[in-house]
């Protein structure tokens, strides 16, 4: 009998030990996986910086000129806006191109009529004393902008069901962007006429990515039948690609541009464009 009592305490101690064990190894996992839980719940979501950033740089080298415009006079007008969006560069894209356009005429010979040293900021600022200084005014427009649109649908990053972030991917394209020049007569305000620089597609395009946050909803666990929802309204600003990638566009077509206008300022035409003017004139005269 002392021995079945014997077998039957050892069984109760082995079955103890073995619970006790099971205990210790359900309290470890335990540990674990709130360790895990927590760590995903605290874990930050991805904010990439912008790798590599373009900043704006339009440059431009005057061509050595083969034709004389003989000091022909043109009033000449900053250059104007209308509805056009480049973005932060917008102001800095202007004074370029008007500072550019400047030189070009002052190289081609032209003899380049301001309003205290600097161009006439529109037609309507010119004096009747201005307008007689010249027969003709060149006047550039931006007209325009540059497009962007989304390709695709955002991705999610991030491990953490509580800490997601979405990637977005976007495509640059000209959206009605382009260049205009016109040469008008002051006095009667008539069109002589209009140059149209439209760069394409293939002169401007780059693509960026940007992230916003994301709330997630759904999920029972960690990963587990979630729904991610992104937050267009709050753009991580130090992962927003656009300011890189429409200066690296800007850079580019730039120097076509003022290659165009560079042509299109041939002094042998704007000579055949002040004959056309000096007839508007004098329409303009005799109909008062």
């Amino acid at each position: 009998m002392r021995d079945v009592f014997q077998h039957l305490n050892g069984e109760k101690d082995k079955k103890i030990k073995k619970e006790k064990k099971m205990k210790k190894i359900t309290i470890m996992f335990t540990f674990l996986f709130v360790t895990f839980f927590t760590a995903c719940a605290i874990m930050p979501a991805p904010r990439p910086q912008v790798q590599n950033p373009v900043s704006l740089d339009l440059e431009y080298n005057i061509p050595k000129q083969t034709q004389e415009a003989m000091h022909i006079p043109v009033l000449f007008v900053s250059t104007q806006d209308s509805g056009v969006s480049i973005a932060r560069y917008q102001d800095d894209f202007r004074s370029s191109l008007t500072n550019d356009i400047e030189k070009l005429l002052i190289a081609k010979g032209y003899t380049v009529k301001l309003q205290d040293n600097k161009p006439f900021a529109d037609l309507n600022s010119m004096t009747y004393e201005d307008k007689t200084q010249a027969i003709l005014a060149l006047v550039p427009y931006i007209q325009g902008k540059i497009g962007e649109r989304i390709v695709g649908q955002p991705e999610s990053e991030g491990g953490s069901f509580r800490n997601k972030s979405c990637r977005y991917r976007v495509e640059l394209f000209p959206q009605n962007f382009k260049i205009e020049l016109d040469l008008i007569e002051p006095m009667s305000g008539e069109k002589i006429w209009t140059k149209t620089i439209t760069p394409d597609a293939s002169d401007i395009n780059g693509s960026f990515t940007f992230y916003t946050s994301a709330s997630t909803y759904g999920a029972t666990t960690v990963g587990v039948g979630e729904h991610v929802v992104c937050n267009l309204r709050d753009i991580y600003p130090e992962s927003n690609g656009e300011p890189s990638a429409i200066a690296a566009a800007l850079n580019a077509v730039y120097p076509k541009i003022l290659d165009t206008i560079n042509k299109y300022l041939d002094p042998r035409e704007i000579k055949i464009a002040m004959e056309y003017a000096k007839k508007a004139r004098e329409r303009a005269r005799f109909a008062r």
